[in-house]
């Protein structure tokens, strides 16, 4: 045992399956391959992470997969068990197939247990063990495609797939290699382990760097609780680390000229990171280059001078230190515990007892890293730190974790004195503004324990730093927390500041299919909506705001501050129908979401999310930068799901199966104040981007119009959106932010055409999907009590995009100037500046593009122009008047450039 962090004894197997060969009976015995003795933490044993074939498959017409020599259904029973319990398989076959996952990781490609006597085997043995390992993965796919256990519509779906013709022909398409994840390495002066991985132990003696995650396959499928349980797989991220040249020599006393830079000394977690091939290969020409200078010198390759060794790999070009940013988000480093006064014991030292997981993804933390419990295991996860005091005497007790809406609520924690014991309660989802959280002074004699327990929690448990501080040292240093946050200059992380607490709040109401014709403060006199009007007479109210009419490139051009025509989602992504396409937030767009989250906001978003199936994207509102979600899961195991009666919900990460009886609208209302409140205790601004659901088709009954023996109706809907639009606005009042918090309300496309509707000004003809006034006009209000003169009416030409800088603006937040925008912000405008300087707004549907000045509306893909000086009225003219020509024609030539 080197320290290192332990495998999830519990393991991995989210649907429950009996391990018995008659399920149910212990005494017909365990399924192949099942053992009902894991180990203990920190022994050794033979149990390697497990190895597969990389597949290449294809559809095109592919060759079968055969049924091979060697077949037992029994290798298979667990895969028919799970494809029996109804679970969702979750499909995601590529063209390489490597150690695929179905049933969210209960099954694998990997032949799990089929390798342990790999690194002692002879050729012989091994060549037993290679044919082992293709008859059982040859076998998992015919058993897929071919059994009647397996539903037709899945195996349908199986034998789509099959073997390539033009690639290794010699063996009709199977591949000629094993992959090898591991087998036997050299144990010498010098071991690398996690610890250097994660940076806290750093060799002087570099010879390249590894970068790759900490990254195990499952060792062993055993028995917990009375049903499978993989163990032994581990994934986390990494910074570039040094690996020493000592883990390349073997000891002296073995070997004085072997250089092992594959085999190389490393536990098992280390070489999850270090066994990639770049790595290799690096480490061979470090190797290579002491094996000159060892023969050169006549030394043993031990007494290679380590000086002249670096000079020459340098000169070559070999990269020793990494001086980068952080590449992986979350995992800049945290507070250095030796830097805090007092006795600080970080979640590495402490006595870990369940299956904790490591993560480095939310600040503010104290160290590499800290642990949680995945929300799982309750009762069984706890983290020991023992202190040896210098002292007996009062010292306070400080506890650190990085704040998070998904947190417990109710970890109970408990100080141990010589004899005596003391139990607190702490809430998680806040936490003090220096990062540190006090549980009192204590008399302690020469030791004290701390445990932070997951017994009987509502939430996920963090277990990071504690602190203790002398009574008498608490006056010597204020600073002692990590309430801090990273500062990007030139796209770089380069230092930390303290958050800073006068930022203002930002609500963001957004209604879901909502012209701006549906409110009374715009004319509308179909709908009732007394609480947004309230808001208008309270804030600034846009009369000529505009974006595109459908939900996700109205959403696209919000979060990303560009036009259609740049983003190109000009559709509705069909998230319904399961698709697997998602927007690729994390790599390829910049969110305002993102850059609040960075300035220390506490981000959340609520309602519908179309931008990708969080089926198949389980973090996709997260890399959209949001800290916190309740938002709907429209596609669910195979089916589009409901939002209003019966909702499915995901909170952070699953699914809410305690709402079925509740009204969809509701019940995210109820997260809105819930995180206002939360932010408000923690003393952190948020961002809140509420997406209502109302009043999107289908027509409903509302709770009110249950009550009240009602029919459904659209203008029952929108009455109840105003209702619980005015709950939330009483809260911001009740907790008493209102000057401090900026509040925007605001449709995200016109409202659905079936339902007439008019205004002071006449009949409003079109909605939703038309590229026109009806389609694309929308609700703008701004309030924020003190600072936005109320009652203004503006009549600036406002697209979608614009929301971004002027968000970022309101919250004093830099944008990079890498981020490409095409909005223009009009926050000096709600300062009472000068009005919004946009000539022109835009929208797209259909890959077509439409520009709108305030007069005239044209669209790249047409001649057509539409004459829009007489709203809601919107018609076609053959030919430009020639007092507007020149104007027109400008208004072309714009459509025209940025369609291309």
């Amino acid at each position: 045992s080197y320290t290192e962090r332990k495998s999830d004894g519990g393991g991995k197997c989210l649907t429950r399956v009996d391990p018995y060969r008659i399920a149910g009976d212990p005494s017909s015995g365990l399924l192949p391959r099942v053992n009902d003795d894991p180990g203990k933490p920190g022994d050794g044993d033979t149990r390697i992470q497990a190895f597969c074939f990389r597949m290449w498959l294809t559809k095109n017409n592919p060759l079968p997969i055969p049924k091979p020599a060697v077949y037992d259904e029994q290798e298979y029973e667990l895969l028919a068990r799970l494809f029996e319990s109804g679970a969702d398989p979750k499909i995601q076959w590529s063209l390489d197939t490597n150690n695929h996952h179905l049933f969210s990781g209960a099954y694998f490609i990997d032949f799990v247990g089929g390798n342990y006597d790999w690194p002692d085997a002879n050729w012989t043995q091994r060549e037993r063990i290679f044919q082992d390992h293709a008859n059982y993965q040859i076998g998992v796919m015919w058993f897929l495609q071919n059994s009647p256990r397996i539903p037709e519509e899945y195996r349908a779906e199986f034998r789509q797939w099959g073997l390539p013709q033009d690639s290794y022909r010699d063996t009709s398409g199977w591949t000629h290699q094993l992959y090898i994840r591991e087998g036997r390495r050299m144990v010498s002066d010098y071991v690398m382990t996690q610890h250097n991985c994660q940076g806290r132990e750093v060799p002087k003696d570099s010879v390249g760097l590894a970068s790759y995650n900490m990254d195990s396959h499952h060792c062993q499928m055993t028995v917990v609780d009375g049903a499978v349980r993989n163990e032994g797989n581990v994934e986390i991220p990494v910074e570039p680390y040094p690996i020493a040249y000592r883990a390349l020599t073997p000891k002296r006393a073995e070997c004085v000229n072997l250089l092992v830079p594959v085999a190389l000394s490393s536990s098992h977690i280390a070489f999850g990171s270090i066994r990639m091939e770049p790595v290799f290969m690096l480490l061979g020409q470090s190797a290579a280059t002491a094996a000159s200078q060892a023969i050169e010198s006549d030394v043993a390759v031990q007494d290679v001078d380590y000086a002249t060794l670096r000079e020459r790999l340098l000169k070559d070009g070999q990269i020793l230190e990494y001086t980068g940013p952080p590449r992986h988000r979350g995992s800049a480093a945290g507070v250095d515990p030796k830097s805090l006064p007092g006795i600080v014991i970080d979640n590495d030292k402490a006595e870990l007892t369940g299956p904790w997981q490591t993560n480095n993804v939310t600040h503010p933390r104290v160290g590499a890293t800290y642990v949680h419990d995945n929300n799982e295991a309750k009762g069984k996860c706890v983290a020991k730190y023992t202190f040896k005091l210098p002292e007996p005497g009062h010292y306070e007790v400080r506890i650190s974790w990085p704040p998070n809406p998904n947190r417990a609520t109710n970890v109970p924690i408990t100080i141990r004195f010589d004899r005596e014991l003391k139990t607190v309660t702490v809430n998680q989802k806040n936490s003090g503004q220096d990062g540190f959280n006090s549980l009192g002074e204590h008399l302690f004699g020469e030791t004290a324990v701390v445990e932070i327990s997951n017994k009987d929690t509502d939430g996920y448990v963090i277990a990071d730093a504690v602190q203790l501080v002398p009574v008498e040292e608490r006056t010597k240093d204020t600073n002692r927390g990590i309430g801090f946050q990273p500062v990007e200059e030139n796209g770089k992380t380069t230092s930390w500041k303290p958050i800073p607490h006068d930022q203002p709040n930002i609500l963001l109401l957004f209604a879901d299919d909502l012209g701006y014709e549906a409110l009374g403060c715009y004319g509308g006199s179909d709908f009732t909506t007394p609480h947004l009007d309230r808001l208008a007479t309270q804030g600034m109210r846009f009369s000529r705001a505009y974006t595109s009419p459908v939900c996700t490139p109205s959403r696209m051009s919000l979060y990303t501050g560009t036009y259609a025509s740049r983003h190109r989602h000009f559709d509705v992504l069909p998230v319904h129908l399961g698709t697997k396409q998602a927007v690729d937030f994390r790599n390829r767009w910049t969110t305002y979401p993102q850059l609040l989250r960075q300035a220390g906001y506490l981000t959340s978003v609520t309602g519908k999310w179309q931008l990708a199936a969080l089926e198949f994207h389980p973090d996709h509102c997260r890399d959209a930068g949001f800290d916190s979600w309740c938002v709907w899961q429209i596609w669910r195991q195979g089916a589009k799901t409901t939002r209003y009666w019966e909702p499915c919900f995901n909170h952070d990460g699953r699914v809410r199966d305690d709402i079925a009886s509740r009204f969809g609208p509701d019940v995210l209302a109820d997260y809105v104040i819930d995180q206002m409140r939360a932010a408000v205790e923690a003393k952190r601004p948020f961002y809140i981007h509420h997406n209502m659901l109302l009043p999107h088709w289908p027509i409903i009954e509302t709770p009110d119009d249950k009550a009240g023996g009602e029919q459904a109706s659209l203008s029952n809907m929108i009455a109840y959106m105003d209702k619980l639009c005015g709950r939330i606005l009483g809260e911001v009042d009740q907790l008493g932010i209102a000057d401090n918090t900026i509040v925007i309300f605001m449709g995200d496309n016109g409202t659905d055409s079936k339902t007439p509707r008019t205004t002071a000004a006449g009949e409003v003809k079109g909605g939703k999907t038309d590229l026109n006034d009806a389609g694309t006009h929308i609700p703008l209000i701004v309030r924020q009590t003190g600072r936005i003169e109320a009652g203004v009416v503006a009549d600036d030409l406002i697209d979608m995009a614009d929301l971004f800088p002027t968000i970022c603006e309101l919250a004093g937040v830099e944008v990079r100037s890498d981020v490409r925008l095409d909005g223009v912000s009009f926050a000096s405008r709600l300062d009472g500046g000068q009005p919004s300087p946009r000539q022109w707004v835009t929208g797209g549907i259909h890959g077509n593009v439409s520009l709108f000045d305030g007069q005239w509306r044209v669209t790249a893909g047409s001649n057509r122009i539409f004459d829009a000086r007489n709203l809601p009225h919107e018609t076609v003219v053959e030919t430009a008047p020639i007092e507007s020509a020149n104007r027109i024609s400008r208004l072309r030539d714009a459509a025209v450039s940025i369609s291309e």
